[in-house]
């Protein structure tokens, strides 16, 4: 009867060690994906700060009289007279 008990304490204490190492795996996991999710924040908030500058800088290229394929016409731009 000692020997079940003792199996009995065994097994109930390798439980909550199993369950703690689960949940401690669960934790840095968790951990690994903020962190991961701060990186794809700072990512995306870079790339959509590109965006805005290249357009920015389309903009200033349309209104200098830019052509062809920035003003989307196909044409060239000709010295008078030509």
């Amino acid at each position: 009867m000692e020997e079940t008990n003792e199996t009995k304490e065994l097994v109930k204490k390798m439980n909550v060690d199993a369950v703690a190492n689960v949940l401690i795996k669960m934790q840095n996991d968790n951990y690994k994906v903020r962190s991961e999710f701060v990186d794809l924040k700072g990512m995306i908030s870079r790339v959509t700060q590109d965006i805005a500058e290249l357009r920015s800088q389309l903009n200033v290229l349309k209104a200098m009289g830019g052509r062809g394929i920035i003003g989307g016409t196909g044409s060239t731009v000709h010295k008078q007279g030509e």
